[in-house]
């Protein structure tokens, strides 16, 4: 496990997957990789379109920007 092995089938696996309903952008953050060479860390920013209106809607400019990170490992051997 690498940083750019990582990335990389993070990278395809977003090119393949179509946008879920109300998410209008997504990619891997740069900092997705590896700390130990065992554990796959994926972390994702993307922006989402709120289903409201009015003066909340307005507030937060129309949409919020979501992070999230997920971490793997697999037992080899």
């Amino acid at each position: 496990v690498t940083d750019e092995s990582v990335a990389s089938a993070a990278r395809d696996h977003l090119a393949r997957t179509p946008l879920p309903p109300g998410i209008t952008s997504w990619a891997v953050v740069p900092d997705t990789g590896t700390s130990d060479g065992a554990t796959a860390v994926v972390t994702l920013r993307g922006t989402a379109t709120l289903p409201m209106s009015g003066w909340v809607l307005e507030s937060l400019g129309g949409s919020v920007t979501i992070i999230v990170t997920s971490r793997a490992r697999a037992p080899l051997g």
